[in-house]
């Protein structure tokens, strides 16, 4: 009997922790994806906020991607929203000195002359803020995705007012390539 009582802690932590660890058999474990939901950040500081505040996850990405301090790159960015083939159509953003140089459309080659172009396909500090707007804003569905390697927003989605049909957006930033 004392030797249950000596193994009986040793098989209780081994029945906890080998499903933890994806032992025991059976299937692996799911994680859930890396997908912010609703609330990506937090709301504005107030005197009563301590100074050191825990970072919001976007905060968090975009001081990844500062850290690789890259500042010549070429990404395709795809928007979804309801409107024109001019502002739904992939474009490729060439950034040179953290600056867009060029904006052109991915199936055709022909630069965008739309009159917003910078506010739509910005430099990948533009998405950031993207994020960042939307829940300034109380987006009431405001989601992000960032690239595992570099931290920049690789995928964002927002819907401002869900009662209100056609005011969702999203973006998808795919093909980054760092420039020389």
């Amino acid at each position: 009997m004392s030797g249950i009582k000596v193994f009986l802690p040793i098989l209780l932590a081994l029945g906890i922790l080998l499903p933890a660890c994806g032992g025991g058999g059976g299937a692996a474990p799911v994680y859930p994806q890396p997908v912010s939901n609703y609330p990506i950040g937090r709301p504005p500081s107030t005197p009563d906020d301590p100074p050191d505040a825990p970072k919001t996850e976007v905060e968090q990405q975009r001081e990844i991607w500062a850290a690789f301090a890259i500042a010549n790159y070429r990404y395709t960015l795809s928007r979804t929203v309801f409107s024109g083939s001019q502002y739904t159509d992939a474009v490729i953003v060439d950034v040179r000195n953290n600056q867009v140089i060029s904006r052109t459309y991915a199936n055709s080659g022909t630069p965008v002359t739309v009159p917003d172009a910078a506010s739509w396909w910005p430099a990948i500090d533009g998405l950031f803020d993207i994020i960042e707007d939307a829940r300034a804003s109380n987006a009431a569905v405001a989601q992000a995705t960032y690239d595992p390697i570099y931290g920049f927003p690789n995928w964002g989605n927002f819907d401002f007012n869900p009662g209100l049909a056609d005011d969702e957006h999203s973006f998808t930033a795919t093909s980054f390539q760092i420039l020389p």
